[in-house]
């Protein structure tokens, strides 16, 4: 297994594992103070067992070479597309690799190159020291269910000391969503998965075909 495919099985399998440990009875859930010197905004632990996830909100600032806008039309539309995904050091050289013929331009439009100050949030999940990027939605979610399960635990403690017997079922959306899924698959195709036994009840039977056609 190359390393693209590790990391893309860890990251994949770690994100499950995020929901099934946040259902056990003994999770243990912290919240965190942000940590200013590292610009962390926000920051949640929770561990059970062999299983250490710290959830982070991270600020970052930045700056990025960009080309100067007004030679953005004579750049082609590829390049324009990888400058989406890059580093800084990578536009660099990507930009004057690839647009090294702009210099021609430069008396008339001024420097090809500008740089950009911007100020990037990163989301992100670290599963026993090994860190993996979160999209904005998928950060949104995992923060919700958190806080979700921490008050059932502050709401089991209170029915404890009230002498309460309350059971919890904890069904996070995305599994409803997906058993509302293999549900709606299964009724839209029952038909098709039928036993052919059952589907054959009311067809001719062969051999009495062939005895008309001998008459």
């Amino acid at each position: 297994m190359d390393i693209t495919q590790l990391d893309i099985e860890l990251n994949t399998k770690a994100k499950e594992t995020y929901k099934m440990v946040l259902k056990k009875p003994g999770v243990e859930i912290i919240f965190g103070v942000p940590v200013v010197e590292e610009n962390i905004t926000e920051i949640t632990t929770i561990r059970e067992s062999i299983h250490h996830f710290t959830l982070m909100k991270k600020i970052e600032d930045t700056e990025l070479m960009n080309i100067n806008e007004k030679y953005y039309h004579l750049i082609p539309n590829k390049v324009k597309t990888k400058l989406k995904d890059l580093t800084m050091s990578q536009r660099k050289n990507l930009l004057t690799w690839k647009t090294w013929y702009l210099v021609f331009f430069t008396p008339f439009f001024g420097k090809r190159f500008k740089i950009y100050a911007e100020t990037l949030t990163m989301y992100r999940l670290n599963y026993n020291g090994v860190v993996m990027d979160l999209t904005k939605l998928e950060y949104d979610r995992f923060l919700y269910y958190t806080r979700y399960v921490y008050k059932l635990q502050q709401l089991h403690k209170l029915n404890s000391e009230l002498s309460i017997q309350q059971e919890f079922s904890i069904v996070f959306d995305d599994d409803k969503a997906a058993n509302d899924l293999y549900k709606n698959m299964y009724d839209n195709f029952k038909g098709l998965i039928e036993p052919m036994d059952n589907q054959n009840l009311d067809m001719p039977d062969a051999e009495d075909d062939d005895d008309d056609d001998d008459r």
